[in-house]
């Protein structure tokens, strides 16, 4: 909030940081923000269906989040919550038909904004993505988030132990509960120590390497030894993300222990 200024209109935040994990405190955030008269917007992309919140206790103006990440869902599917005491102070940038109070009749040309969140609806909706948006919410729902989220807290550090008992440094967050989340990241302590050890065994072929990277594996802030262990860990079936030089795993609660020790034994 140190950035913040009289001018200060909007604070958009990211409730868990794709690159390292990080849970920001929303509640205090949100409450720090209402106090100066500042809105609260919320990427919820990595924290719905990781763990259980209820949106409408939290001091948040606007949440946006889709549902083919951790609730498994379908593309192009997903929320927006907006607030009711600030629906009317936002305008639409985009307005469509659903934006509006549905007149008596189609020849009608009057367009009265609806006094809800509807009004920022464009467009025909995509029913076959909320079909299997609902088909997940009725999973989850039937697992229960409380399970998932305590599932994914000893998963995680199930797998933060086992990367410390190899050497390796986990960047995220480990000592505080509600800065964890379901993202971990983690380095070698020296890779240029390891890096011709992973040379020495050709994993793959160029043709294969480029195949892998054909997959989506991203590497962005890339380093030459962790992109070879990237590709060592594709190689036995285990895909990871590479986040900003460090490698990043993002069990859900279908993993297993078992899994997780595959994963630990394949590293260099």
């Amino acid at each position: 909030m140190r950035a913040c200024d009289s001018t200060t209109r909007i604070v958009s935040v990211s409730w868990v940081q794709f690159s390292n994990g990080y849970r920001v405190d929303i509640s205090s955030l949100g409450e720090a923000c209402r106090s100066r008269g500042i809105m609260l917007v919320v990427d919820a992309n990595h924290a719905l269906g990781a763990f259980e919140f209820d949106v409408s206790t939290l001091p948040i103006d606007a949440l946006a989040t889709q549902s083919f990440k951790w609730l498994c869902g379908p593309y192009n599917a997903g929320w927006l919550y907006v607030r009711h005491e600030v629906v009317e102070h936002i305008r639409p940038f985009a307005v469509g038909p659903l934006s509006a109070i549905p007149a008596e009749s189609f020849l009608d040309n009057g367009f009265t904004l609806r006094t809800d969140a509807g009004r920022f609806e464009t467009g025909v909706l995509n029913f076959s993505g909320i079909i299997g948006a609902g088909a997940s919410l009725r999973y989850f729902r039937k697992v229960g988030m409380r399970k998932i989220e305590k599932r994914l807290a000893n998963l995680l550090d199930y797998l933060a132990e086992g990367l410390l008992s190899r050497g390796y440094h986990v960047l995220s967050s480990r000592k505080k509960p509600e800065e964890r989340s379901s993202i971990l990241v983690f380095r070698h302590p020296r890779p240029e120590t390891v890096a011709f050890q992973v040379a020495k065994a050709p994993i793959q072929n160029s043709k294969e390497r480029n195949l892998t990277r054909a997959k989506g594996l991203d590497r962005r802030g890339v380093d030459p030894w962790h992109a070879e262990c990237l590709n060592r860990l594709a190689a036995a079936g285990i895909i990871l993300s590479m986040r900003e030089g460090a490698l990043r795993i993002s069990p859900h609660f279908y993993n297993t222990e078992e899994e997780i020790d595959k994963f630990l034994q394949a590293l260099p």
